[in-house]
Parts: C-alpha cells; structure tokens; sequence
C-alpha cells in the first residue's frame, strides 16, 4: 500500500522476486545492501560507511530474522552478509523505527530468511569474468602499434572473478519441520592499473 495507516515506519521493502529480476554487478561479490543505497530514498554512500536520514556513519541496526547480527563495528556486516539466495525479504527502515529496534541512531536494515516448505526447492549460479573475453584497452593497442617488437608485452592484463553458490530447501518432516541452506563464494584475481590519478612515490620522494 501506498500509505501505511498502522504504524508510522518509514521504509522501502524489496522481496527476493523483485532483487534477483535488478541487473546485477558481482564485483567484490553480490550484495543485497547495495540495492538499499541506489534505490532507498535517504540511504547514501555503502556498506561500510553507511549514512541513512544525514545520520552519523556505524550507527544503524542490521538484523537477521529479528536477531541483531552486528558486531565490533556498529551497522556494518559487509563480509557476514546473508547470500541473496538466502533472503525472502529485505527492508530498509529510516525513519518510525519501533522501539524494539531502540539500539540504533540511524536507520535499520531488516533481512528475513527463506525457509524450507513441504517442497524441495533450490538454485544454483555462477558467473564468471576473464580477460580472454575483454577487449584489450586502447592505451596497450596504441603502445603494441608503436613498438610492434615488443607487442607480446602489451597484452591484456589479467582480470578475473568467479562467483558462484547453490541454495536447497525442503521437509525434513512434512508439515512440522524444514530446512533451508545457502552459501555463496567469491574470487578475484585483478593485474590492472589503478585509477590515473593515483601515483606512488618517486625516486627523488
């Protein structure tokens, strides 16, 4: 509904459906806190410095089935968090946040978990990036144009992530007791230049 009239939470909610038909990017792997800073209104920057309503950076909640699941560092949880095969749900709360949430000064990220049902269910994916499927970049053809000797050396850099994971669900016994389990993982293996901007000390420095 358009307008909550029950309570005064101020939110956006994305079902897991709707997250996996979003284009997305696997770089540093997937995941599912990225969609709340580029389509909630009032959440900005990332995971890791996140700031919701102008709020201090590691100040919100994040909960796991209504279990805090945050530690050490208040409001992140970048490498803990649950495969988006995992979750059924995720809402971003900003604003009307009820007072069972009382630990948080800004905002609240709230991951429901699949269950297992009556029905096995499950997934599986991977997807894969090399340089053998990148076109070499423009700066390497120009310097393998001009030194045509040398030309081996300007080949592509090697630039490779795989991603991949599976998740089952099922009865364990009908009606009363299921199960349901995910897992994920993430590679990266990256020779490129960084940004042009960046340099590292000279000589003479």
């Amino acid at each position: 509904a358009l307008l909550n009239k029950s309570n005064p939470e101020v939110g956006t909610s994305m079902a897991s459906d709707i997250v996996t038909n979003l284009p997305l990017n696997f770089a540093g792997g997937r995941s599912l806190e990225n969609f709340a800073y580029a389509i909630a209104p009032s959440v900005e920057c990332d995971n890791w410095t996140s700031n919701i309503n102008g709020g201090a950076p590691f100040t919100k909640e994040v909960v796991l089935d209504g279990t805090s699941a945050v530690n050490q560092i208040g409001g992140h949880i970048g490498e803990s968090s649950p495969p988006m095969e995992a979750v059924e749900e995720f809402t971003v709360e900003t604003s009307g946040i009820p007072a069972e949430y009382g630990r948080t000064a800004g905002g609240l990220f709230n991951f429901s978990l699949k269950s297992g049902t009556n029905q096995f269910r499950g997934s599986a994916y991977g997807y894969l990036r090399n340089e053998v499927l990148n076109a070499n970049t423009w700066q390497n053809n120009y310097l393998a144009a001009t030194d045509p000797a040398n030309a081996d050396k300007y080949e592509r850099a090697e630039d490779r992530q795989y991603l991949g994971g599976a998740s089952l669900g099922g009865p364990i016994i009908k009606d009363k007791t299921f199960f349901f389990v995910a897992a994920e993982e993430y590679q990266q293996s990256r020779f490129l230049l960084g940004g042009l901007t960046q340099t590292v000390p000279t000589e003479r420095m």
